[in-house]
């Protein structure tokens, strides 16, 4: 890499025209300064193609300057070996001279001509300057570069970074999701299943894998800081989150700086009509708790038209429900709306559709049966799957493929994902036993309202003193008051969680409640009750009943999770003759909704909710009476209701949310690429050459931290006081002071590009007892700069090709590899280095070019078969997709397009990928 980085401190500002690379993302290439004003600096990659504004004063930024003796290339192609360089208002021109006296020419090139798909190299130049690295760094860097190889090519790649253990239903949707061209669904796992677990998990293969940059993250304002949280502890990305500081100092060009943004939908809503989001994009838009976001056909909510914009605009989407039947079929087919307006945009279509849908489902009970199909039903399926699929296929046992075809051409798709526990269950998965335990509270002569719950409470809170409980209510102004009752007239320690508390206060007192010695019990508003995880609680108080069963379902999911690690007993208490009694009553005889998650609820709830609100605001004499009534009819519906869904259930969702079969595939295969001896083993290497201290904490883990020892002045992710990490994924689960480390995660990724991309070790010499001398030339074979959006290493990651020559020229690839040849090496002696100055320069240039030819040979054929392995991959899925869009709707035009431009995209940068000597190592017989 011939060429000289300096810093911003060599020129005096920025100048249009300049060359500019970037230390954070080196893939982008060189970089043309094409705007700047006093505080930012506009650069443009024309090789990615990607455009990047940057702060003057924190821009990883350095100046290209190339050497007297490097040739390089203007845009039209021309080549020019510079002379001489000269500086003029700050602009780099590079000079050629031709000829000699009179019939002498000069060629110039300005820096800001030069051709943006110019490789850089300098290893022959640090080795005729003398700048040698020691043998150690040289076979560090070739041990990255393998290792990196083999990340870059990996399926497990963004999949085995976060802190979570491998559930296979977790794993087949986030894998199904971030596999896609255009990554939209609907995630509506039942509570407890982990659907913010799935989300971030999407998202971070997305990011490490490079084809997402930009992510914003919608959620209620209860909930902002645990995502905010939950994406920084257990996936290792950092988000912005604007509601932590006043909105009123968030100005317009914050969002378009910040790349990963986390904001409540009601501070959404107010800055979109400030028009903090009209020219704002995003690759990604997650938007949690959605079934909040309320449309009817021709009246949609203001929010529900900012999510619309910004979906709209957003190659990626994500909702997450728990609860898809909330609305009821309108409620359903918004947000399938958002996510593909042109499948769902008409909701009297979807109506009829969904009608028609039923049968359907019923031939796909009849496939999954095992038993042949009757005349009528082969009939049936012959019609639907005609032109979809090859009718040989419908035989039995049942092909998935059958399924899958059934799943494109009918219903919701494969945009819809909801797992159940009956489905997860099949992983073995096991979940808490819920039991409940009724109190019925004694109500004193003088009592005020509360003063017999808060007696129970402080006797209860006295004998549970080792055991973590949480109570939930519906009121803000209960937990205020039951609290200050609880601290001032019976000294217990509990701490509270509410709407009316600051967001840092909300979690502090949440992680006071987590912490083991924190307090025992937490009272907490309904805002508890929804995606917040207190599943180290075992105990729960329901201090008063909602009258909805999906929202009972959502305050028990608080602590039925999966991975819970105890059973938990559900504590209702009540007064008799009062509300909270009758609905216990209809919770429990309708719906038996204590012990097991209930199904089919929604729909009586909304039969019979005005009945039954009438009821308890009633004082009449016939009040039992009635709510018997009621009781007997409303259990009659359920049972009928689950009669229903037992006998019609989904089971093309349910076969499109999980495939066991591959779940365990992907289990299996994560397990194994998690590779954790061999993962420490380099980290510690890398340390070591590296002079970062690191000392043992367990057989599992270790402390890092950098000190005065260091040979780099920054190491990627170590934080100034250090940093605690263990290799054990079991034992991550269980210590939060511990940062899993993973080939995943941004210390190792981070660590490897900047061995990659810097010159450590990319020059040695060694001496060994052989009288040959003999150097070793490591070429990397890479497409041409090409945005990363694209995914061109999952067919073309970059490719290292060695070249073993001796003194005259003759090929010995073959017969000394690196592992072979480095058992042979040992240090120089101060006169085998005084030989290695000695040998001519245009010599060892003449060397390397015959060493680049043998390289060039075979990347002709290494890039053959990449773009054969992209054409058949992306041949197949644009057949697919183009054969569902002439069948019907299922597939947008832009699903079509993106999968066409990426095809056309990497095959340009394929075809123009390029050989660059990476590393040189002379081999001199030792003296």
């Amino acid at each position: 890499m011939g060429y000289r980085q300096n810093s911003m401190k060599s020129f005096s500002s920025f100048v249009i025209g300049q060359c500019w690379t970037s230390e954070a993302e080196p893939e982008l290439g060189i970089g043309f300064v094409r705007e700047q004003d006093a505080q930012s600096v506009l650069i443009e990659f024309p090789a990615a193609p990607e455009t990047r504004r940057y702060n003057k004063r924190t821009a990883p930024l350095r100046r290209l300057e190339f050497k007297t003796g490097e040739t390089v290339r203007s845009v039209g192609g021309k080549k020019l070996v510079i002379d001489r360089a000269e500086v003029r208002k700050d602009l780099l021109y590079y000079i050629e001279d031709k000829g000699q006296g009179e019939g002498k020419l000069q060629f110039e090139l300005c820096e800001s001509d030069l051709s943006p798909l110019f490789k850089i190299q300098r290893p022959l130049d640090r080795f005729l300057a003398g700048h040698w690295d020691p043998l150690r760094s040289y076979s560090i860097r070739k041990r990255t570069f393998d290792l990196w190889r083999r990340q870059m090519r990996s399926p497990a790649r963004g999949m085995i970074g976060p802190r979570a253990r491998f559930f296979p239903h977790q794993l087949y949707v986030a894998h199904q999701i971030s596999s896609r061209g255009l990554p939209r669904a609907l995630l509506a796992d039942e509570v407890g299943l982990g659907k913010t677990i799935e989300a971030g998990w999407i998202l971070h293969r997305l990011l490490v894998t490079g084809r997402i940059r930009r992510v914003l993250v919608i959620a209620p304002e209860a909930l902002i800081n645990q995502w905010f949280i939950e994406l920084f502890r257990r996936f290792n990305l950092s988000f912005w989150v604007p509601d932590s500081q006043s909105l009123d100092k968030v100005q317009t060009s914050d969002f378009a700086d910040q790349a990963r943004v986390i904001i409540s939908l009601e501070s959404l809503t107010k800055l979109q009509s400030e028009g903090s989001f009209d020219e704002t994009q995003w690759d990604m838009i997650v938007v949690d708790e959605a079934h909040r976001v309320g449309w009817k056909p021709g009246e949609a909510s203001g929010e529900y038209q900012i999510l619309e914009a910004l979906a709209q605009r957003s190659r990626g989407l994500l909702l997450l429900t728990a609860t898809p039947e909330q609305l009821g079929l309108e409620g359903h087919f918004a947000r399938l709306r958002l996510i593909d307006p042109v499948r769902f945009a008409s909701f009297e279509d979807y109506v009829e559709e969904h009608r028609r849908y039923q049968e359907v489902v019923q031939l796909t009970d009849a496939l999954l049966s095992g038993r042949p199909l009757k005349v009528d039903e082969r009939k049936s399926l012959e019609e639907k799957l005609k032109g979809k699929i090859a009718l040989e296929e419908l035989v039995t046992p049942v092909k998935r493929s059958v399924l899958l075809a059934l799943i494109d051409h009918y219903g919701t798709g494969r945009v819809y994902f909801r797992n159940s526990r009956k489905v997860v269950e099949i992983e073995h998965c096991t979940f808490p036993k819920r039991r409940l335990q009724t109190h019925q509270l004694v109500s004193r002569s003088g009592d005020r309202a509360g003063h017999a719950l808060v007696r129970w409470l402080a006797e209860f809170a006295k004998t549970h003193r080792e055991e973590k409980t949480l109570l939930i209510c519906s009121s803000a102004a209960q937990v205020t008051d039951w609290e200050k009752r609880l601290r001032e007239d019976h000294a217990l320690k509990v701490v509270a969680f509410h709407e009316n508390l600051p967001l840092l206060a909300r979690d502090r007192n949440a992680a006071h409640f987590e912490d083991p010695q924190g307090a025992t019990l937490l009272l907490s508003s309904e805002i508890g009750g929804e995606g917040r995880n207190f599943q180290h609680a075992s105990q729960l108080i329901l201090a008063d009943l909602p009258a909805d069963p999906d929202v009972l379902e959502q305050r028990i999911g608080r602590l039925d999770r999966i991975g819970q690690g105890s059973d938990i007993t559900i504590h209702v208490p009540y007064l008799a003759g009062k509300n909270e009694e009758l609905l216990l009553r209809w919770h429990q005889e309708v719906f038996q909704a204590f012990e097991n998650p209930p199904q089919g609820t929604a729909a009586v709830h909304e039969k019979y909710k005005e009945e039954l609100h009438e009821i308890l605001d009633g004082e009449s004499s016939t009040r039992i009476a009635r709510f018997d009534s009621l009781l007997t009819r409303a259990k009659a519906d359920h049972l009928e209701i689950l009669r229903e869904i037992e006998t019609g259930r989904d089971r093309l969702i349910e076969i499109n949310s999980f495939d066991p079969e591959e779940g365990v595939r992907l289990f299996e295969e994560l397990t194994t690429a998690e590779r954790a001896d061999e993962l420490r083993e380099y980290l510690e290497e890398v340390l070591d050459t590296l002079g970062v201290h690191s000392e043992d904490l367990d057989p599992d883990s270790i402390f890092v931290e950098p000190g005065d020892s260091m040979f780099v002045s920054y190491f990627p992710a170590l934080p100034p006081d250090g940093i605690r990490m263990t290799f054990s994924r079991k034992k991550s689960l269980s210590r939060n002071d511990l940062s899993l480390m993973t080939w995943d995660h941004p210390m190792v990724t981070e660590t490897m590009e900047s061995i990659a991309n810097q010159e450590l070790g990319n020059v040695s010499v060694a001496a060994w007892k052989k009288p040959l001398l003999l150097i070793q030339c490591s070429f990397i074979l890479e497409p041409s700069a090409v945005d990363s959006a694209w995914f061109a290493d999952q067919f073309f990651p970059a490719e290292a090709i060695n070249v073993v020559l001796d003194a005259t020229g003759l090929d010995l690839t073959e017969t000394w590899s690196w592992e072979k040849l480095k058992a042979e090496l040992s240090l120089l002696s101060g006169a085998g280095a005084q030989l290695a100055r000695q040998i001519p320069g245009g010599r060892l240039r003449g060397l390397i070019g015959k060493a680049h030819e043998l390289a060039e040979t075979k990347s002709r054929i290494l890039r053959k078969e990449a773009l054969q392995q992209l054409q058949s991959f992306v041949g197949m899925e644009l057949s697919r997709l183009e054969s569902l869009k002439r069948k019907n709707q299922l597939v947008s035009d832009h699903e079509i397009q993106w999968w066409s431009d990426r095809k056309k995209t990497l095959e340009k940068a394929f075809e123009e990928s390029s050989l660059r000597l990476d590393s040189l190592l002379v081999i001199l017989p030792q003296h």
